[in-house]
């Protein structure tokens, strides 16, 4: 769950984070057919308009599929204003001025971001970090739960319950491979007001992303509802769903490789959060951000310093045999650790030193974690070789969510083995 813990004004939004959030919105809509909305930043708001040419008006006449769209975008931007460590509060209601504005999104509240944010982000650009459920409508309940407020109902068909839609339910089970397990979560609305028309568009994209975080192939359609008389037939359906909006077909992946189907196998067993530390400002401020992570999902904590046995590398091993300068990096890695986690009693931490390449090294280390946590710096003599490399390899291959934290603006660099000094956290973009 994300944790507010200060209160500031409105936030201005900086030239990084608006790129982060214009590509989080683009790939809204590369899971609609068209682009239907414009994104407009305005300092510390971000203004969600539809466009209100009508290409398809013949099906579409007042707009509802427009809509629906917008609220898929929606929620991608949500999605990524918590990834960046704000609260998103996003403001549905109409304006006279601007009729075609949909939402204004602000933030005056800092937040941590939960592993749970990081896993639907990285869902964003196609990535799973959890394992295929062994049955999908429970899996889809358990979603339903989730996603499912603000005057929007999520209702879970079998595929025998599909089928058994009046006028609908052929269109729908034919959007499914039959030879494959699937379920169909239908969206509906109380009514047909705009506001909750951008909602339902916004819970069927977050069932797409968790979906996609679970390895499952997900995809929405709302032309099975297009005429107003079938919505009308199909309400109340189940005395749960009001007026059906849009339907989310859930299925196993047809073609989902070895590869992958062990890595999701593998991760999230272990309710532990892995952290990279070097010695460096922004090691020690990501070994910080995830032991307060650890503490707030009562995980573990795994602390890792990669190392290699090489004099010219690497000052611990300067005429020492392996075992010896190992025996170092571990005195060294406890040490700074203690340091910069003074304040975290009760904290469950292992520290673990292996030797290897740090970028491979620390994936292998990360499967079946909640949550791997780098530097966004790196510090010593192959400086100029790992920089960013250690971040590229881990967030091209963990198989879990991953944070990048920067280091703080003022705080200099030390070597491992140096007590580092108390380092204070600032959440960053994600990378």
């Amino acid at each position: 769950m994300t944790t507010s813990f200060s209160r500031t004004t409105a936030h201005i939004w900086s030239t990084d984070e608006k790129r982060i959030l214009v590509a989080a919105a683009r790939q809204a809509a590369r899971l609609w057919s068209e682009n239907l909305w414009t994104l407009s930043a305005h300092g510390e708001s971000l203004d969600l308009y539809e466009r209100l040419e009508n290409r398809h008006w013949l099906r579409d006449r007042a707009g509802r599929a427009r809509l629906i769209a917008c609220g898929a975008v929606l929620a991608n931007l949500e999605c990524a204003i918590r990834v960046l460590g704000w609260a998103p509060v996003a403001d549905l209601t109409s304006d006279d001025i601007a009729p075609d504005r949909v939402a204004r999104l602000s933030s005056s509240c800092r937040v941590r971001p939960a592993a749970a944010d990081f896993a639907r982000f990285a869902a964003l650009s196609g990535r799973c970090t959890g394992a295929i459920p062994s049955s999908i409508p429970e899996w889809g309940r358990k979603r339903a739960g989730d996603c499912g407020a603000g005057g929007v109902r999520i209702q879970v068909l079998s595929p025998s319950r599909v089928r058994g839609l009046p006028k609908v339910g052929g269109q729908i089970a034919r959007k499914a491979d039959p030879d494959h397990a699937w379920a169909a979560l239908l969206v509906g609305t109380v009514t047909e007001a705009r506001g909750q028309l951008v909602r339902a568009g916004a819970v069927a994209q977050r069932l797409l992303l968790a979906a996609t975080e679970y390895g499952l192939a997900g995809s929405v359609f709302t032309d099975p509802f297009d005429a107003p008389a079938i919505r009308g037939t199909l309400a109340g359906l189940g005395g749960a769903t009001g007026f059906p909006q849009a339907v989310v077909v859930v299925e196993v992946p047809r073609n989902p490789s070895p590869e992958r189907k062990s890595d999701m196998t593998d991760s999230a067993t272990e309710n532990r959060i892995v952290v990279g530390m070097d010695g460096s400002a922004g090691s020690a401020a990501a070994v910080r951000w995830a032991a307060d992570q650890a503490i707030r999902q009562g995980a573990g904590l795994q602390v890792v310093n990669v190392w290699v046995h090489d004099s010219a590398l690497d000052d611990a091993s300067a005429n020492r045999t392996v075992a010896e300068a190992r025996d170092v990096h571990l005195k060294a890695l406890e040490a700074a650790t203690a340091k910069v986690l003074d304040a975290h009693e009760g904290l469950d931490i292992t520290y673990d030193v292996p030797q290897g390449d740090p970028g491979d090294t620390l994936v292998e280390r990360s499967k079946g974690a909640a949550l791997l946590v780098l530097g966004s710096h790196g510090t010593g003599k192959l400086r100029e070789l790992l920089v960013g490399s250690v971040c590229k390899t881990a967030l091209r291959h963990a198989t879990c969510p991953v944070a990048v934290i920067p280091p703080p603006a003022t705080a200099p660099e030390s070597r491992l083995g140096r007590l580092l000094a108390s380092v204070s956290y600032e959440p960053g973009p994600i990378l």
